[in-house]
């Protein structure tokens, strides 16, 4: 947790960040452990004044997958958050949205979740309404978006929201800009846009509470966000109030951005879904394809009944396929002349190859508390016979490390490269 203390005036003056000793946090994603990086991001936004997000995939969202690195890196959510409370100075800041979200007969909605979600650009960024009704959404980047707005009733809730969510009125039906077909919005960065709602009091009945998604073949085992790589074809299991209608089927589903279609006749009615905290929820089943050109970001699920919609905001986060590291044995070498005539323990050895690590070289450097190599950087680790090699230096072609003295003797060892 992070615990902030603030001037009269709102400026934040000191923060702490506080882990649990008795939560499970891991470095090396070990089954049901949560990621300390991921952790550390979520926190250290939170240390920059950044309450949680409405949008299920950023890593602002109240909750984390175990054994997940999804939120270790900073959504489109996250990043406007950064540009419009911290603007850099000569603009490139992005666009303001704003407006008003009114019942149809005229009462402010507070607490309302509006969502502008990037047909072309995968972006996805909520913004949540005032006791006027009133949103202002910054820091979005250009492009082409659909608007909508929804109530807190999950998988966001009020309370996730702290003084956001304080007081949120929730009986109202999810509305797209422009109905049914939604209204296609052009934004330019630095320019402004203001779009009103008037929403229909009641509460829902169809309700989309999270959604998993893993390759087909596989058991879905967290159904909180959903990562999928380009060129994929992938099972989605969608839990939610209402999913057991009947009369709901694959004509009901669709995407909002770019690059993920489903796959025709796969659309299943699958039983339901019970959880730890005794809730249990109908299930929709079915496959999607993502396309090899997909831009990464976040893309929104809908579910359209006879008389309602319910969205998955910015649930699914498109990321590029990732390769498998590539290299022989004779690419293990000696680091100072390169030649491939073994390798002995304790001396600095090369790795030659292909998908290795990050495009740019990252430096390994010294842990801190240890004061020795760090074994993971670039989230790329190395082992030999298992044991973690210290790293100078990882690139996607080449990787620097410290053979260990555990193979002194040893006609040969298994070299193994991982990404995290």
């Amino acid at each position: 947790m992070t615990r902030l203390f603030w001037n009269g005036d709102g400026t934040l003056i000191d923060t702490d960040i506080l882990f649990s000793p008795s939560l499970p946090f891991s470095t090396n994603l070990s089954p049901g452990t949560f990621d300390i990086q991921a952790t550390m991001t979520h926190e250290l936004d939170h240390a920059l004044g950044l309450d949680h997000s409405g949008i299920a995939s950023a890593t602002m969202f109240a909750l984390a997958a175990r054994a997940s690195n999804a939120l270790a890196s900073l959504t489109a959510d996250d990043r406007a958050f950064v540009a419009s409370t911290y603007p850099v100075s000569g603009g490139g800041n992005g666009a303001t949205l704003s407006g008003t979200v009114t019942t149809k007969t005229g009462r402010a909605v507070r607490g309302a979740h509006v969502v502008a979600q990037g047909l072309g650009n995968n972006t996805a960024i909520g913004g949540v309404t005032d006791s006027f009704g009133e949103y202002v959404i910054e820091g979005v980047p250009g492009g082409t978006y659909v608007l909508f707005v929804e109530p807190l009733d999950g998988p966001t809730t009020p309370l996730q929201l702290g003084l956001a969510g304080a007081g949120a009125y929730t009986s109202f039906q999810t509305t797209f800009h422009g109905g049914t077909n939604p209204t296609a919005l052009i934004v330019f960065t630095g320019g402004s846009r203001v779009t009103d709602f008037a929403v229909e009091d009641g509460a829902t009945e169809i309700n989309i509470e999270g959604a998993g998604a893993v390759p087909v073949g596989e058991d879905v085992r967290s159904r909180v966000g959903a990562q999928i790589e380009t060129s994929g074809e992938y099972t989605v299991e969608v839990h939610g109030a209402g999913l057991d209608d009947p009369a709901l089927s694959q004509s009901s589903l669709s995407f909002f951005g770019n690059g993920c279609t489903v796959v025709p006749g796969s659309f299943e009615h699958a039983g339901t879904v019970r959880f730890t905290n005794g809730k249990e929820f109908p299930l929709v089943r079915f496959r999607i394809a993502v396309a090899a050109n997909a831009p990464p970001g976040q893309v929104t699920l809908r579910i359209t009944s006879e008389t309602e919609t319910s969205a998955y905001s910015g649930g699914f986060t498109i990321i590029e396929a990732r390769k498998l590291p590539q290299f022989t044995s004779d690419a293990v070498v000696n680091g100072a002349n390169f030649l491939a005539r073994g390798i002995a323990a304790g001396e600095i050895i090369s790795i030659f190859g292909m998908d290795l690590g990050p495009a740019d070289g990252v430096s390994g450097g010294l842990n801190p508390v240890t004061g020795r190599l760090v074994t993971l950087a670039g989230d790329v680790s190395v082992t030999a016979n298992g044991i973690p090699l210290p790293l100078f230096f990882v690139r996607h072609d080449q990787i620097n490390a410290l053979a260990p003295i555990e193979i002194a003797g040893l006609s040969n060892a298994l070299v193994v490269v991982s990404h995290k």
